[in-house]
């Protein structure tokens, strides 16, 4: 078997340090928005319960989504599984832009 002659793999420390940082920074925009839970319920005119809601809603389809679509990506390509996944994603935050712009 050959190794990969890739930065990460010849140095584990580098991808220990790199999986860390990732997981601390999902962790952390994870649980900010708890903090702030106010000032959104106040600048989207909806009620802290509903926000409460919204972010439980986002913690269970990360719970959800996260294992499937490993288990349905484990084997594609992960540069089109990235191109893929944002050419999703760009419609919904475009159509969604003009609507938070309006005051």
């Amino acid at each position: 078997m050959q190794e990969s002659s890739t930065g990460l793999a010849r140095n584990p420390r580098l991808a220990e340090f790199v999986l860390a940082l990732g997981g601390f920074g999902i962790g952390t925009s994870e649980f900010v928005i708890m903090g702030l839970m106010n000032r959104v319920a106040e600048d989207l005119a909806v009620t802290v319960p509903q926000v409460g809601y919204a972010i439980s809603s986002y913690a269970l389809g990360v719970v959800v989504g996260a294992p499937l679509i490993s288990a349905l990506a484990a084997r594609a390509v992960i540069f089109n599984l990235v191109v893929q996944i944002a050419a999703s994603k760009q419609p919904v935050y475009y159509a969604r832009l003009p609507e938070a712009c309006q005051g």
